[in-house]
């Protein structure tokens, strides 16, 4: 069984498409969990009408608002599927999507591997049926997450299905104050634990980007959450610093976040790990010293 997991939050409107994409799979070995992160619209009268119909296994749960990493941790721990698929309430699925990924991970169990991979990964679409962001060549990839994206350049919006006894025994961290932290901070630790992620060629998911949703607010939403940022980018540093790759590039992505928190020269220095900053302290000097 998949488990497929919406976080949602004051999306009424957008939950029936959801729901009716994953009426149409063309495999039903699934169940959905819907975690409400404290919506105040319609959206519990709604999804407790798609439990009345009785079509598909659904899980509701209402939850004080805190964030989607704390919802995936409650959702984490209902979750019935060796397999939790991450559907947000404002995309939705193609007809094959729970097939895909049910097929990619049988490969891996096929060939005895499950115990080394902590995803399979598809690929996301946009409106108008382009693929989001970057991929590679032939039909699959099997890399850990750090490589993927230094080594292939596999970036942008991508379907993620992680396993489910993964997540459980190493949840998001939850940081005090903070309601917003990048899903990359789990797969950067499942990559430092050894694990490697399976990406497969096929798009499996439409995503309609909303000017209210977290994706268009990354760089603020990272700037306001600023203990989770600087795990996620301090983890990201150390492992580059490991393997011999150049920091900066990162680096720069960390300084614009930092900037539009606020941070003055000292509190970015002070924020990147210490070993990380002797090594690059000149390059980094040079970056800041108009600030």
């Amino acid at each position: 069984m998949i488990t497929i997991f919406t976080a949602t939050y004051n999306r009424e409107k957008f939950l029936t498409r959801v729901y009716e994409s994953l009426l149409i799979q063309s495999d039903k070995d699934f169940e959905w969990i819907v975690v409400d992160d404290g919506s105040i619209d319609k959206s519990s009268e709604l999804i407790k009408n798609f439990i009345n119909e009785n079509k598909i296994q659904i899980k509701y749960v209402y939850t004080s608002n805190g964030g989607k990493h704390r919802a995936i941790n409650i959702g984490a721990q209902l979750a019935r599927g060796e397999w939790f698929f991450f559907l947000d309430s404002d995309d939705w699925l193609k007809n094959d999507a729970v097939y895909q990924i049910k097929m990619n991970s049988e490969i891996l169990k096929g060939r005895n591997l499950k115990h080394n991979f902590y995803a399979v990964i598809g690929l996301c679409e946009d409106m108008n049926d382009q693929i989001i962001g970057t991929t590679f060549q032939g039909e699959f990839l099997e890399v850990d997450y750090f490589d993927s994206v230094l080594e292939y350049g596999i970036v942008g919006d991508k379907a993620w299905a992680v396993r489910t006894d993964l997540l459980k025994a190493y949840p998001f961290p939850e940081f005090e104050g903070e309601k917003f932290l990048t899903e990359a901070i789990w797969f950067v630790e499942m990559a430092k634990l050894g694990y490697k992620c399976r990406f497969y060629n096929t798009s499996i998911k439409k995503v309609e980007y909303l000017a209210d949703g977290l994706s268009v607010k990354y760089y603020t939403l990272m700037a306001e959450n600023w203990q989770g940022t600087l795990k996620h980018y301090n983890d990201f540093f150390k492992y580059m610093v490991e393997k011999g790759y150049s920091i900066m590039g990162f680096f720069q992505s960390y300084l614009i976040i930092a900037n539009i928190a606020g941070k003055d020269r000292g509190e970015i220095i002070n924020g990147i790990d210490q070993k990380v900053y002797t090594l690059y302290s000149h390059k980094i000097n040079a970056l800041l010293e108009n600030l």
